[in-house]
Protein backbone atom coordinates (compact mmCIF):
# COMPACT_ATOMS: atom_id res chain seq x y z
CA UNK A 1 0.00 0.00 0.00
CA UNK A 2 1.33 3.41 -0.96
CA UNK A 3 0.27 6.50 0.93
CA UNK A 4 -0.30 9.59 -1.19
CA UNK A 5 -1.01 12.88 0.52
CA UNK A 6 -2.51 15.93 -1.18
CA UNK A 7 -0.27 18.89 -1.91
CA UNK A 8 -1.88 21.02 0.79
CA UNK A 9 -1.08 18.32 3.36
CA UNK A 10 2.52 18.14 2.12
CA UNK A 11 2.84 21.92 2.28
CA UNK A 12 1.42 22.03 5.81
CA UNK A 13 3.77 19.22 6.86
CA UNK A 14 6.80 21.06 5.42
CA UNK A 15 5.77 24.24 7.25
CA UNK A 16 5.35 22.37 10.55
CA UNK A 17 8.58 20.39 10.08
CA UNK A 18 10.56 23.61 9.64
CA UNK A 19 9.15 25.00 12.87
CA UNK A 20 9.25 21.72 14.81
CA UNK A 21 11.95 19.36 13.45
CA UNK A 22 10.89 16.57 15.84
CA UNK A 23 7.90 15.78 13.60
CA UNK A 24 10.35 14.41 11.03
CA UNK A 25 10.61 11.31 13.24
CA UNK A 26 7.14 10.22 12.17
CA UNK A 27 6.33 12.05 8.93
CA UNK A 28 3.51 9.83 7.76
CA UNK A 29 1.78 9.86 11.12
CA UNK A 30 2.00 13.65 11.13
CA UNK A 31 0.72 13.85 7.56
CA UNK A 32 -2.15 11.54 8.46
CA UNK A 33 -3.12 13.85 11.33
CA UNK A 34 -2.87 16.90 9.08
CA UNK A 35 -5.03 15.22 6.45
CA UNK A 36 -7.70 14.29 9.03
CA UNK A 37 -7.71 17.80 10.49
CA UNK A 38 -7.97 19.43 7.05
CA UNK A 39 -10.89 17.18 6.07
CA UNK A 40 -12.64 17.76 9.41
CA UNK A 41 -12.13 21.53 9.09
CA UNK A 42 -13.44 21.54 5.52
CA UNK A 43 -10.15 22.70 3.97
CA UNK A 44 -9.92 19.68 1.66
CA UNK A 45 -12.41 17.03 0.69
CA UNK A 46 -11.79 13.32 1.24
CA UNK A 47 -10.08 13.14 -2.17
CA UNK A 48 -7.62 15.82 -1.11
CA UNK A 49 -9.06 18.53 -3.32
CA UNK A 50 -9.18 22.06 -1.88
CA UNK A 51 -12.65 23.25 -0.95
CA UNK A 52 -14.20 26.67 -1.38
CA UNK A 53 -13.31 27.25 2.28
CA UNK A 54 -9.63 26.74 1.44
CA UNK A 55 -9.91 29.26 -1.39
CA UNK A 56 -11.84 31.76 0.74
CA UNK A 57 -9.28 31.51 3.55
CA UNK A 58 -6.35 31.98 1.14
CA UNK A 59 -4.86 28.50 1.51
CA UNK A 60 -4.99 27.97 -2.24
CA UNK A 61 -4.04 30.46 -4.91
CA UNK A 62 -3.90 28.16 -7.90
CA UNK A 63 -0.12 27.81 -7.79
CA UNK A 64 0.15 25.67 -4.66
CA UNK A 65 3.36 23.68 -5.00
CA UNK A 66 5.94 22.08 -2.75
CA UNK A 67 8.99 24.24 -2.08
CA UNK A 68 11.30 21.56 -3.38
CA UNK A 69 10.70 18.06 -4.62
CA UNK A 70 13.85 15.97 -4.95
CA UNK A 71 14.28 14.49 -8.41
CA UNK A 72 15.86 11.25 -7.26
CA UNK A 73 15.21 8.79 -4.47
CA UNK A 74 18.78 9.31 -3.26
CA UNK A 75 18.07 13.03 -2.81
CA UNK A 76 14.80 12.24 -1.04
CA UNK A 77 16.56 9.87 1.36
CA UNK A 78 19.27 12.47 1.97
CA UNK A 79 16.58 15.00 2.91
CA UNK A 80 14.84 12.43 5.15
CA UNK A 81 17.53 10.29 6.81
CA UNK A 82 14.96 8.15 8.64
CA UNK A 83 14.33 6.40 5.29
CA UNK A 84 17.94 5.51 4.46
CA UNK A 85 17.78 2.00 5.91
CA UNK A 86 14.82 0.95 3.75
CA UNK A 87 15.20 -0.73 0.38
CA UNK A 88 14.37 1.39 -2.64
CA UNK A 89 11.53 -0.99 -3.52
CA UNK A 90 9.46 0.57 -0.70
CA UNK A 91 9.39 3.96 -2.46
CA UNK A 92 7.76 5.28 -5.58
CA UNK A 93 7.45 8.64 -7.25
CA UNK A 94 4.05 10.00 -8.21
CA UNK A 95 2.66 13.30 -9.44
CA UNK A 96 2.45 14.30 -5.78
CA UNK A 97 6.07 13.40 -5.01
CA UNK A 98 7.85 10.55 -3.28
CA UNK A 99 5.74 8.10 -1.31
CA UNK A 100 6.47 5.17 0.98
CA UNK A 101 4.60 1.94 1.37
CA UNK A 102 2.84 0.71 4.50
CA UNK A 103 5.83 -1.44 5.48
CA UNK A 104 8.01 1.64 6.02
CA UNK A 105 5.21 3.55 7.73
CA UNK A 106 4.53 0.64 10.08
CA UNK A 107 8.22 0.18 10.81
CA UNK A 108 8.76 3.86 11.65
CA UNK A 109 5.61 3.93 13.76
CA UNK A 110 6.71 0.90 15.77
CA UNK A 111 10.13 2.45 16.28
CA UNK A 112 8.51 5.60 17.66
CA UNK A 113 6.32 3.56 20.00
CA UNK A 114 9.29 1.60 21.35
CA UNK A 115 11.72 4.50 21.59
CA UNK A 116 11.91 5.67 25.20
CA UNK A 117 13.01 9.10 23.93
CA UNK A 118 9.97 9.67 21.73
CA UNK A 119 7.45 12.19 22.96
CA UNK A 120 3.84 11.39 23.77
CA UNK A 121 2.89 13.34 20.66
CA UNK A 122 5.16 11.15 18.51
CA UNK A 123 3.68 8.01 20.07
CA UNK A 124 0.18 9.35 19.49
CA UNK A 125 0.96 9.99 15.82
CA UNK A 126 2.49 6.51 15.55
CA UNK A 127 -0.61 4.87 17.06
CA UNK A 128 -2.79 6.81 14.64
CA UNK A 129 -0.65 5.75 11.67
CA UNK A 130 -0.89 2.09 12.71
CA UNK A 131 -4.67 2.43 13.03
CA UNK A 132 -4.82 3.93 9.53
CA UNK A 133 -2.68 1.11 8.12
CA UNK A 134 -4.98 -1.44 9.71
CA UNK A 135 -8.07 0.40 8.47
CA UNK A 136 -6.86 0.45 4.87
CA UNK A 137 -5.34 -3.04 4.81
Amino acid sequence: MRVLYPKLVEEAYNYIAKAEPAVKNAPNAVKSEIYSKMVNDGIIDENGEPTQTAIDRGFVDGDSELDYEPATLAEFKAMHPCYKEYDDSHFSHTDQGWVIDSYVMKSLSLKALHDPNSSEEQRSFARHALEEIERFS
